[in-house]
């Protein structure tokens, strides 16, 4: 992943790549990642692995911070609209949030890290988790609201819990989304993707333009999309024994 520099209201700096010259309305400094595809390959290093954010009991019981997300903070429908306005102001010319806005997708950034993080380690666990449907008793099928109803919220309905984003194998497993998600890039670059994202959701300047031609914005936004989802469905059949596979 490279980082551009995009500077408002100085001049160009020697070395600067052309596309560090945009033009942006605040006089801030903002980073904007690019992807590298020659540095996506999944690696094993301890830098790139490190659980930053949650804490030592977090960590050693990562389905809790799913739970938690799915339990205290979210519901999928609530967290799909936060993530999606706050993509489209990142990739808006202005900033589309207001103050109590910034602030609420400060704490929902956070807890997309959080959570990342939980699903990663629960990923690399090799168990027989609930979560994955390996056959249907009679009558059953993907379209049971045991599988993604969530009894915990009821003000909700069954196609508010419809995932969205995911294949038809990856609502089965949603681990194989996990797996995806991570093999495009690292963990430590999804927590640095989301920070970048905050920013340049809070201040004037698109994202668009800071990628190359080989690079695909929209991939990793259906990752993201996919995280949510897949890991709302692990909280739903880990927790509601019905909806276990």
């Amino acid at each position: 992943m490279t980082a551009l520099r995009v500077v408002s209201g100085e001049p160009p700096r020697e070395g600067d790549p052309p596309e560090a010259l945009l033009p942006v309305e605040n006089k801030v400094v903002l980073t904007i990642f690019t992807l590298n595809h020659n540095a996506m390959s999944y690696s094993k290093t301890s830098r790139q692995n490190a659980i930053q954010l949650l804490s030592p009991e977090e960590a050693a019981n990562p389905l809790q911070v799913i739970i938690d997300f799915y339990t205290v903070d979210h519901h999928i429908s609530t967290a799909r609209k936060c993530l999606h306005r706050w993509l489209r102001s990142a990739f808006a010319y202005k900033s589309r949030l207001n103050k109590i806005e910034t602030l609420n997708t400060l704490y929902f950034q956070e807890q997309v890290a959080k959570l990342m993080e939980a699903a990663w380690l629960l990923s690399r666990k090799k168990n027989n988790s609930k979560a994955i449907i390996t056959s249907f008793s009679d009558g059953q099928s993907l379209l049971n609201p045991t599988l993604f109803y969530d009894k915990h919220f009821k003000d909700y309905d069954d196609w508010d819990c419809v995932p969205r984003w995911l294949t038809r194998v990856e609502c089965l497993n949603p681990y194989k989304a996990i797996h995806k998600c991570f093999r495009l890039m690292p963990i430590n670059e999804w927590r640095e993707l989301l920070h970048q994202l905050f920013h340049a959701a809070s201040y004037n300047g698109s994202m668009y333009g800071e990628f190359g031609e080989e690079d695909d914005p929209y991939l990793w936004q259906c990752c993201l999309f996919k995280v949510l989802e897949a890991c709302y469905l692990i909280k739903v059949r880990e927790v509601q024994p019905e909806a276990a596979g």
